[in-house]
């Protein structure tokens, strides 16, 4: 006789859900980055728009060099992207894997928030709270026993 095979918890459909909806973001905001990138440029120096930078004298703001990082952002959002399909892959395939992934970029962002909040930048008490609430959901274990059941 074989063994049914576990339904999802609806906490991992919609963390999953949640997932896919920010890669989907990712990737179009790389996408468009990517496509826009020699436009952008092109708009950032015609409209000396540098030299309000405090940071670096505007010499350096070449078109060559804002087109560059303007692409790296946009090469960045599209792994970052498609990372995140592969986790959600991962989570909503029940694999333990993705599960512990999952988990562990949730530790890592719960402890950049609070890293950034006690140092007095922008407080990140909101994205605490939800990675804190990830991990705290992922570990309970009616939901491990789910990623651990054969599928």
């Amino acid at each position: 006789m074989d063994i049914p095979k576990p339904l999802r918890p609806l906490g991992v459909t919609i963390l999953g859900a949640a997932i896919v909806i920010g890669a989907i973001f990712a990737l179009l905001i790389g996408a468009f980055s990517v496509g826009v990138s020699g436009l952008a440029a092109d708009y950032i120096v015609s409209n000396q728009l540098v030299e309000q930078s405090p940071m670096l004298p505007p010499e350096v703001f070449t078109h060559s060099f804002i087109e560059n990082v303007i692409l790296f952002i946009g090469v960045s959002a599209l792994f970052v992207g498609v990372v995140n399909l592969l986790f959600a892959y991962g989570l909503l395939k029940g694999a333990e894997w993705g599960r512990l992934v999952v988990i562990i970029f949730a530790a890592i962002g719960l402890i950049v928030s609070i890293l950034f909040t006690v140092s007095g930048g922008i407080p990140f008490i909101a994205s605490a709270l939800v990675d804190g609430a990830i991990i705290y959901y992922l570990t309970r274990p009616r939901i491990v026993d789910y990623f651990r059941a054969p599928k």
